[in-house]
């Protein structure tokens, strides 16, 4: 059962270090996993300056930057924040609104929050609400994962539930078979060792990711396999939290 403060059954946030990890696209891309597997899924996107999400859905054209109301896209419960300056407090109270309303998808079992990069206010906002942990993505450049363990601090600091960490743009492999990994290893595995947090999934670098993700085999089981795995911790999660 969902919780009568908060029509979602988890509300999951997903931050990285910094711009350029492809953060959006893994949002679209869980949102989309988790439908296959009869989830009812929301997404509500917090960016400064440019609403991805719907593109990774499969939305067609350019979405107004102006619209905050829910909409419907390909089964997927979306809504963008208001992107003008200065507004946090009215975000802040836009976005608890949204996690509060019925009117929004009704009762569904994931909310995904896509946050802006970076350490923020966020962080420690979110913990105010019912259900919900954080989801970290990252690159494995070293710069990247650099970047990510001041997110880990500032999120251990305030208490943070962390789900784990997904690992993006991890390699590609060439028509031969052969796999190139361009941004390096081993720097996202020892983070997460550090910080006793699971690797959750290693996507590779596709052009087919997210939208396409069903038609490449290779990147079709790591996304169902992360998506299962990001499922059942939260189910364990709500389970514990009773």
């Amino acid at each position: 059962m969902t919780s009568s403060l908060v029509p979602w059954e988890s509300v999951v946030a997903v931050v990285s270090g910094k711009g350029g990890t492809g953060q959006s696209a893994v949002v679209a891309a869980i949102a989309l996993v988790m439908q296959t597997f009869g989830w009812k899924v929301g997404i509500l996107e917090i960016n400064p300056t440019f609403s991805s999400v719907p593109f990774y859905l499969g939305f067609e054209g350019i979405w107004p930057t102006e619209k905050s109301t829910p909409q419907l896209i390909n089964g997927i419960h979306y809504a963008a924040g208001p992107t003008a300056p200065g507004r946090q407090f009215s975000l802040a109270k836009w976005v608890r609104d949204q996690v509060h309303s019925c009117s929004f998808g009704g009762q569904g079992e994931c909310l995904l929050i896509d946050l802006p990069p970076g350490p923020s206010g966020w962080l420690q906002y979110l913990l105010g609400l019912p259900n919900s942990c954080l989801l970290l993505v990252t690159t494995p450049h070293p710069t990247s994962c650099t970047a990510l363990s001041g997110v880990l601090r500032q999120a251990k600091d305030w208490g943070s539930q962390l789900l784990g960490i997904v690992e993006n743009m991890s390699f590609f492999t060439c028509r031969h078979g052969d796999k190139f990994f361009p941004f390096g290893q081993g720097a996202t595995d020892r983070l997460a060792a550090q910080n006793a947090l699971p690797v959750l999934g290693h996507i590779p670098l596709t052009s087919r990711f997210p939208s396409g993700w069903q038609t490449v085999p290779p990147l079709a089981l790591e996304l169902e396999q992360m998506t299962l795995t990001i499922m059942d911790r939260l189910k364990l999660a709500k389970i514990t939290s009773r």
